[in-house]
């Protein structure tokens, strides 16, 4: 199966629907709602079905957020925040059922910034 997670409506609001494709039947269904609303979302999947979505929330003080569906319950579970300054540009499921994230991280020294490749775990809160 497959899934498509989030997108923009008519006036450009992001939207926090999701839709399951099933293969085997051709067919698509109404999959939970997100806890937000996520405009172009990362995704990424482990063995046991657990999906964990990250998306640009806009807010200057934590500008991605996260959230992973639990397969069992059906419904999303926000994660910890994200440390502030961070930018997510990939995510991987690994065969351990972690996520790894991956992307920059800037942190203001003095006047100045410095930026840098950063990879850290991303946790159900």
């Amino acid at each position: 199966s497959a899934m498509v997670l989030g997108g923009l409506n008519d006036t450009g609001q992001p939207f926090s629907s999701t839709k399951q494709f099933e293969t085997e039947t051709g067919t698509w269904t109404d999959g939970p709602l997100m806890v937000l609303g996520r405009a172009q979302p990362l995704a990424a999947t482990v063995p046991d079905g657990r999906v964990l979505v990250v998306s640009y929330t806009g807010s200057s003080e934590y500008p991605f957020s996260s959230e992973v569906l639990d397969p069992a319950s059906g419904s999303w579970v926000t994660t910890a925040p994200l440390p502030r300054q961070t930018w997510i540009e990939q995510v991987v499921g690994l065969a351990g059922g972690t996520f790894l994230a991956v992307g920059s991280f800037e942190a203001p020294i003095s006047s100045s910034r410095e930026g840098g490749k950063r990879m850290g775990r991303i946790t159900q809160g």
